[in-house]
């Protein structure tokens, strides 16, 4: 493995005029490290289901956890990404025609606009959902390493945020495939996961757990509380916390909070 990260280090060192071949390097350096990653928590997974403990395997774990790092690392700690919504039936029905275009798999082009084109890490257009998730799906595991992971969708009213997060009943959005990839992980390496729900509103937060009977605009607000030094960074004090065993349990925790939402009714 230290060979491989050496390899990595050699590729992603070299700019672009001086090596012309650097972006396959690089691929070829993240396929070799994802190799090595993926035999090592098989051979993990495998000490635990002969009933080795966490402490006798600190060694491949810690390795794993570096390996993984360095993906991460290659592949940039914020990333951002473009999916293209097909046009809709109306919008056909209207005459209206696409004016956005994808080149090389990263760049968008917008016709009629001087600015562009627009590079992002990958395009989809639309893609499946199943692609979307591939590229995401390592994040599940920097989660259960300890680090703190965002996934964001940004965009106006119909761009298909929600289609893209959560999906439908025959073709899973990301968050329901990252939640399914998260317990399987979990249940395989004994972890335990908690879950809350919060919502930020008007400039004050509310733990939508909170059964509380009065109307959401009567409930107390939560207050941000910053530890320095804290490890766990900012921290809502009070907040309610529940085990979760199972995806289904957080589909549950999830709908009940957002039966109790101050600021309307969509997710």
């Amino acid at each position: 493995s230290r060979r491989v990260v050496e390899q990595f280090s050699r590729a992603s060192s070299s700019s672009a005029g001086e090596d012309g071949n650097r972006p396959a390097r690089i691929a070829e350096a993240e396929g070799a490290l994802k190799a090595v990653r993926d035999r090592l928590a098989a051979a993990i997974v495998a000490g635990h289901e002969v009933g080795l403990e966490e402490d006798e395997m600190q060694r491949a774990i810690a390795q794993r956890r570096k390996l993984h790092s360095a993906i991460q690392d290659m592949r940039g700690r914020i990333r951002v990404y473009c999916r293209v919504r097909p046009m809709s039936a109306r919008e056909r029905r209207r005459g209206e025609r696409e004016v956005v275009s994808v080149c090389n798999g990263n760049l968008v082009e917008v016709q009629g606009q001087s600015a562009g084109p627009f590079a992002f890490d990958a395009v989809f257009n639309p893609g499946k959902q199943d692609e979307v998730f591939q590229e995401a799906q390592d994040l599940v595991q920097s989660v259960l390493d300890g680090q703190n992971v965002t996934v964001l969708c940004y965009g106006q009213t119909g761009a298909g945020k929600t289609h893209t997060m959560y999906g439908t009943d025959s073709e899973a959005g990301l968050a329901v495939q990252m939640v399914g990839k998260l317990f399987e992980t979990a249940d395989r390496r004994r972890i335990t996961v908690t879950g809350s729900l919060v919502e930020m509103h008007n400039g004050r937060v509310f733990d939508l757990l909170s059964g509380h009977d009065a109307s959401p605009q009567m409930r107390s607000s939560l207050s941000l509380k910053w530890r320095d030094g804290d490890a766990d960074g900012v921290q809502l004090e009070g907040v309610i916390k529940r085990p979760l065993t199972s995806a289904a349990a957080l589909e549950e925790l999830v709908a009940e909070g957002l039966s109790r939402r101050v600021g309307g009714a969509r997710p």
